[in-house]
């Protein structure tokens, strides 16, 4: 039995369920099924994929179960099926994949639903390096999979997977204020520069401020960039659209050893 509890940033392994946290709806349970399976250097592998059905907008898709992911991370096939109205996309995000960190481009789904659930308006991120991965992963189980089912949709929920019975658990969080929206950010982008970060990128609004790419940013609300990984960085980034954050530059063209207020906004908005 595993469990992972995304508000409490815990998880669980062992012969039974752990106490669930407080605040928690009542649990929904659906099937999924071990797939895979193969031989590897004369050893025989067991099956250990957790695929389940996915429903995008209504179009039902076959994915794995990833714990570990920051996003549902979908095909190049099924990225451009849901793309395929001209909604906004957005490129230069920041996912965690089985694969690792990556960088990604972006939209919103109005609804993923699995096992009668639904979450609405989810972030779905798409990763031409992890598509390897998913044509690794479809030749294993020896049908199709169409990506990852990740955090934007399963950190809405206390997760409970029951492998003896190929069940998994979903208890929605009554209070989701805390849970990350990808598409709702300050309009900056940042890569790493030696030990710093620098803007690569800057919506038309922070643009306006004086703000330029290859500025130096030494912090985000007090917290130093130096020695964080780009997905601790990037976390930086998110909050409630409105809110605001105050970036601090060090060498800049124009903004040098200032401090900016910046205010989240909403980038992937649906049509």
């Amino acid at each position: 039995m595993a469990a992972f509890d995304y508000k409490g940033a815990a998880f669980f392994l062992g012969p039974s369920a752990p106490a669930a946290p407080s605040g928690l709806e009542p649990e929904s349970t659906f099937p999924f099924s071990f797939e895979g399976g193969s031989v590897l250097d004369g050893v025989n592998v067991p099956r250990s994929r957790v695929v389940v059905q996915v429903s995008l907008e209504g179009t039902m898709y076959s994915m794995i179960l990833d714990t570990g992911a920051s996003s549902i991370t979908v095909s190049q096939a099924a990225f451009s099926a849901l793309t395929a109205d001209g909604r906004v996309q957005i490129t230069g995000g920041s996912t965690e994949t089985t694969g690792g960190t990556s960088t990604s481009s972006l939209t919103r789904a109005a609804s993923v639903a699995v096992g009668g659930v639904t979450v609405d308006s989810v972030v779905v991120a798409h990763d031409t390096s992890f598509d390897t991965n998913l044509a690794a992963i479809s030749t294993d189980v020896g049908k199709t999979i169409d990506g990852s089912l990740g955090g934007d949709f399963l950190h809405d929920f206390f997760v409970t997977i029951d492998y003896p019975a190929s069940t998994v658990h979903l208890a929605r969080y009554s209070d989701l204020s805390w849970a990350i929206d990808q598409g709702e950010q300050i309009g900056i982008a940042l890569e790493a520069s030696g030990s710093s970060y620098v803007i690569e990128g800057a919506s038309p609004t922070v643009a306006g401020m004086g703000v330029s790419n290859g500025d130096v940013v030494d912090s985000i609300d007090g917290v130093p960039l130096s020695g964080l990984s780009l997905a601790q960085e990037t976390v930086l980034l998110y909050g409630p659209v409105g809110s605001t954050k105050s970036v601090h530059f060090g060498t800049a063209a124009q903004v040098e050893n200032q401090t900016l207020t910046m205010t989240v906004e909403e980038f992937l908005p649906l049509k």
